[in-house]
């Protein structure tokens, strides 16, 4: 692994033969003979080659700032939904809720990243999802139902709506959600991962 960081290195360092105004040149051990490069962009490098063990690594360190929030009324779909979350955020937190108050105040208190929305005990999802829109109009919303709501959901409110039977594709479904809605999380599936989530 050593080997490989310090090609890494060289690597970024080669990449740009510009020397930038004002940057501390690099200790000999990584660029003798440089300067102009900060270790922000050795990082970049890094990460842009490095294994996709690294890349998991870096992925995982940044889906654990995520707060998801899934508002089911089911205890056995709502599991469903996090561990299906789980695998293309691995470290990501899920808010669950079953009824629509404490969903609406979990907005209103935490930092959501994303509410995934089927229904809670005490309403029917299309009207969970204006609540929600209602606390926060830039929150993503993904509706998940077993029928195609598709069109009341977005008329709702909801950013995106995945049928139930496609519950693989959560974890894009709530990516495409959080790239629409300008809150773009870390790409966490690895390369040559076919992304099904």
């Amino acid at each position: 692994m050593t080997r490989r960081c310090a090609a890494v290195v060289r690597l970024a360092s080669r990449a740009d033969t510009r020397t930038a105004p004002g940057k501390t040149p690099l200790p000999e051990a990584f660029d003798p003979g440089r300067s102009g490069r900060g270790i922000g962009e050795i990082l970049v490098g890094f990460f842009t080659l490095a294994s996709p063990l690294a890349l998991r690594l870096f992925s995982a360190v940044m889906a654990a700032a995520l707060t998801f929030l899934i508002v089911e009324d089911n205890d056995e779909n709502r599991f469903l939904l996090v561990r299906t979350l789980a695998r293309k955020y691995p470290g990501a937190q899920c808010i669950e809720c079953s009824d629509s108050e404490a969903a609406v105040a979990a907005v209103a208190q935490q930092s959501i990243a994303t509410a995934i929305v089927h229904r809670a005990a005490d309403e029917d999802g299309i009207p969970v999802i204006r609540l929600l829109r209602q606390a926060s109009a830039s929150l993503p919303i993904v509706m998940v139902s077993g029928m195609d709501r598709r069109t009341a959901a977005r008329t709702a409110g909801a950013t995106s709506f995945l049928c139930y039977d496609e519950w693989l594709l959560l974890g894009n479904a709530v990516a495409d959600a959080m790239k629409t809605s300008g809150r773009a999380g870390p790409e966490s599936t690895p390369p040559g991962n076919s992304g099904a989530t």
